[in-house]
């Protein structure tokens, strides 16, 4: 059996009896040290993605990544439609784990690029996934011509999930333009770089930026 944990910023895939070099963590020699994000765990040829943010509706995994020099990380989020099918937004690179894990959930049906900065692994994920449709916010397309995107989205919610998601589109900030969806059934709203917020187990580099931008330890911007 092995997990995939999140600890100081970056994501590490443990079994029993791993040494494991980490950040700097409070304690004495000899301590147990609890990790209380974990955001997968498999055996053989099954995994689950974490624990369900949702239960049966919602999961998310993360992974690290380093923009413009920063280390911030990204997350996907998994939504379970009501017909079956999973709704896949902001994929990440996928891998033999993840990809049995979504396998055990449903099929992947619909993969949504919700901003021009989400966008980096939406290429290599479809791939595993042909099936789906891709989707995307206004200004990728014109970013990204060598994408596939099926639908550029808008304010109104696409048939296959308007029973169990709403949506908007935020527009108007040159860097940014965002597609945010509502979970209707539990309220959760799922977003990407719209709201962010700096974590103290970022690098110090990392934090710096986060305290300019006014996201140390607060959703912003």
């Amino acid at each position: 059996m092995f997990a995939v944990i999140k600890t100081g910023g970056k994501q590490y895939r443990v079994a029993a009896d791993d040494k494991l070099i980490i950040e700097k963590a409070a304690g004495d020699v000899g301590d147990m040290i609890e990790f209380a994000e974990v955001l997968m765990v498999g055996e053989g040829a099954g995994a689950t993605i974490g624990t369900p943010f949702v239960e049966g509706a919602l999961w998310t995994t993360w992974r690290p990544l380093r923009f413009h020099g920063i280390e911030m990380g990204t997350r996907m989020t998994v939504c379970k439609l009501s017909d079956g099918a999973l709704f896949v937004h902001s994929p990440v690179a996928p891998d033999a784990v993840l990809l049995a894990a979504l396998g055990e959930l449903g099929p992947v049906e619909h993969v949504v690029a919700p901003n021009k900065l989400h966008h980096l692994s939406v290429a290599e994920f479809t791939a595993h996934v042909p099936d789906a449709r891709t989707y995307a916010s206004p200004d990728l397309p014109a970013r990204r011509p060598d994408l596939r995107v099926d639908v550029v989205l808008g304010d109104a919610p696409r048939p296959g999930w308007a029973r169990d998601l709403d949506q908007c589109l935020v527009s108007g900030r040159f860097f940014l333009d965002e597609v945010v969806f509502l979970h209707r059934a539990s309220g959760t709203l799922i977003v990407t770089d719209l709201c962010e917020e700096g974590s103290d187990e970022w690098p110090w580099f990392s934090r710096l930026a986060a305290r300019a931008g006014g996201i140390y330890q607060k959703h912003g911007p």
